[in-house]
Order: C-alpha cells, then structure tokens, then sequence
C-alpha cells in the first residue's frame, strides 16, 4: 500500500492523472471520540463544574466564568 501511495505521488508530480479513484483510501479502524446521547452529555459536563467548582480560586473579586 505504501509503495502505490508513493508511486501515485511520483505519477502527480510528474504531471500524471488526477483521478480521484486514484486517491488513496483512509479508514479509521477505532474512532476518534466516543457519540453519547445529549443526556449524557449534560450529565458529564455538570459533573466536571462540578468537580471544578473547587479548583477555580477568584483572588482579585473578578469572577470567573466557565461553560464547560
């Protein structure tokens, strides 16, 4: 695979066809993030202000405002 990638990039450079069956393929065996429900999204979310609430420290009376 690696040696048709590279031969299909000596052939483009070389002012050779630009088909995009000729492209190389990509596919992502695992998946980057995970899909969850909008539920369980909020849920999450409030948990980690909550989790946060005592780590933000206000020295100077300014406030600090977070939305996830």
């Amino acid at each position: 695979a690696r040696s048709q990638a590279l031969e299909l990039l000596r052939s483009r450079r070389s002012g050779g066809p630009r088909s995009d069956a000729a492209l190389p393929q990509i596919r992502l065996e695992n998946p980057i993030y995970d899909t969850i429900p909008e539920d369980e999204y909020n849920a999450l979310v409030a948990s980690r202000r909550d989790q946060a609430r005592s780590f933000i420290v206000d020295d100077q009376g300014i406030g600090y405002g977070d939305e996830g």
